[in-house]
């Protein structure tokens, strides 16, 4: 990415970093991956379906085929059991899939989540969609603005 990219992604981490909720965590990783032209679901509480500790949110994307999985967690959260389950369970089904993976993330793995969802590099316009249309991004990109 350019100077503008990185520029982003140091709000990013610092805004990731600075969360207390895993709403507010996930609220910013389902942003970035939006404008990074991923396809999002969130799970809203698998505690409640018949699938306990499925995980937060499965992230797709064409071209070339990616799946992420991915559960959330605030700083000192703790996977349960059934969630380190289902993550072992992705790992194995992703073994052989390039670009696909199965992750806790917390708001220190900032870093590795953009990594993740900005490779390979999204095309040059999501930077300019992002700004039209920044939808959960919105907070970030305010941050990012105030900069200039």
């Amino acid at each position: 990415m350019g100077g503008g990219g990185s520029v982003i992604k140091s709000v990013f981490v610092q805004k990731c970093q600075r969360t207390r909720l895993e709403d507010e965590f996930q609220e910013l990783v389902v942003g970035l991956a939006r404008v990074c032209g991923w396809t999002v679901y969130h799970i809203p509480d698998s505690r409640k379906g018949t699938a306990r500790g499925f995980p937060d949110l499965v992230i797709a994307k064409m071209n070339p085929s990616q799946v992420i999985v991915a559960e959330l967690k605030k700083q000192k959260g703790i996977a349960t059991k059934e969630q380190r389950n289902w993550i072992n369970v992705f790992d194995d089904v992703f073994a052989f899939m390039d670009g696909s993976g199965s992750y806790i993330w917390k708001p220190s793995d900032a870093e590795e989540v953009w990594e993740i969802l900005t490779s390979p590099p999204p095309s040059a316009h999501w930077l300019t969609a992002a700004f039209d249309d920044p939808g959960p991004f919105s907070t970030l990109l305010d941050e990012v603005r105030s900069l200039n």
